[in-house]
């Protein structure tokens, strides 16, 4: 016995839908096939159809070994996550930023090439500095748009440095002789080494 459904037709087309638990193995060319049409008086032509289409069962990516990495960045740069764990190609990556540059349902592009690639935040998203900024990947989306159904949880934790306050910046310099170093006084920076 075959499988049964329910089409509105207007306008001359309509939509049968295949349920997905009808779908279940990825393929190049799942066949289906109309055997019989019955409409809303149950009558239907004696003789059996056989209306074929054709279409294709796409793969969802395998993220069982998904990770994530980040590098220590400085305000105003991008951020950049090394992405891992994905078959080549190029994916849609929906992330969550942590506080304090707080940030849900952003997206970037990644081409994975020998394993792994790199996701690119921008620096317009990491407006403060943070000693332990997390980012979170929670969807993959491959190029045919096919993503698994769960909401994936995978993070990576960087540090953005803040810039030097150059506010009061001054330099100061003396005299010297042919053959001396010359000495520039630097002043106005905090404690550290430039």
């Amino acid at each position: 016995m075959g499988l049964t459904g329910s089409v509105t037709i207007s306008g001359g087309m309509g939509t049968l839908t295949i349920p997905a638990a009808s779908l279940t193995t990825a393929t190049a060319s799942q066949s289906v096939t109309i055997t019989s049409v019955e409409d809303a008086n149950s009558c239907a032509p004696a003789s059996v159809l056989s209306t074929n289409a054709t279409f294709t069962i796409n793969s969802l990516p395998d993220v069982t070994n998904l990770g994530a990495s980040a590098a220590t960045i400085c305000l105003g740069e991008n951020g950049a996550v090394t992405v891992s764990g994905l078959a080549d190609g190029v994916y849609t990556i929906t992330y969550n930023l942590g506080a304090p540059n707080l940030a849900t349902g952003l997206t970037g592009m990644v081409t994975i090439t020998g394993g792994t690639g790199t996701l690119t935040i921008p620096a317009a998203s990491l407006t403060n500095a943070s000693a332990a900024q997390v980012v979170t990947i929670t969807v993959v989306e491959d190029a045919e748009g096919c993503a698994p159904a769960s909401i994936l949880s995978v993070g990576a934790t960087f540090i953005i440095n803040s810039l030097p306050n150059t506010g009061s910046l001054s330099a100061s310099a003396a005299a010297i002789c042919v053959g001396d170093n010359g000495l520039v006084t630097v002043s106005g920076l905090t404690d550290g080494v430039y």
